[in-house]
């Protein structure tokens, strides 16, 4: 499992909880106001599992879970094994994903404890972000049958979240989907959109 960096303690990434995060290199989608530009085309050093491991073994009586985000997660094959090794160690897990590889998803959606899926733009606009609507669907139907906390999140970012934009996002949702909707304020700072003009 490729992890690029790791941020030691939050205590706003996972609701409720104090976690660590991980943060995988790479992403498949080229969202302008993304804000870890630098993983998108990552071109550091890997930390190894070992030092994840015996990190998160000190930290045990310190933090309640660990959150596994990006870039993009489930673009590595190996997550649904290492997601396992974090809960063997009794870690809380949160996912959170773009939901553009349903064949990962489906085979960690019993394991994690809390997913956070970005839904970014319409089906429409999802071309101009090199994002596929099929597969986020395809995902989105995968966690009808998820049991633990699932948040769906949207960006407002004005060229892809305005009210008509935000009511056809609206509808890739299944109805009968049980999820916590959440809407993240637009921060224009170091954003993807920035670190390919540099």
């Amino acid at each position: 499992m490729n992890i690029a960096a790791i941020q030691k303690v939050s205590f706003i990434d996972y609701p409720n909880k104090i976690s660590s995060v991980l943060f995988c290199p790479f992403c498949n989608l080229r969202c302008p106001y993304c804000h870890n530009p630098e993983l998108v085309f990552f071109k550091g050093n890997y930390i190894s599992e070992n030092e994840i491991f015996a990190f998160l073994e000190k930290r045990k009586d310190k933090i309640d879970a660990v959150v596994i985000t990006g870039g993009e997660p489930t673009m590595q094959e190996d997550l649904p094994e290492f997601i396992k090794k974090v809960k063997n160690k009794g870690f809380l897990v949160k996912l959170d994903t773009n939901g553009h590889f349903p064949n990962t998803l489906e085979k960690v959606v019993d394991t994690v404890d809390t997913i956070a899926l970005d839904l970014k733009a319409t089906c429409e606009k999802y071309k101009d972000l090199n994002g596929d609507c099929t597969k986020l669907k395809q995902s989105l139907n995968i966690l009808k049958n998820f049991k633990g906390n699932l948040i769906i999140r949207t960006t407002m970012y004005p060229p892809l979240t305005s009210d008509e934009d935000l009511k056809k996002m609206e509808e890739i949702i299944p109805k009968d989907l049980k999820y916590e909707r959440r809407f993240n304020e637009y921060r224009d700072i170091v954003t993807l959109e920035k670190y390919l003009k540099t």
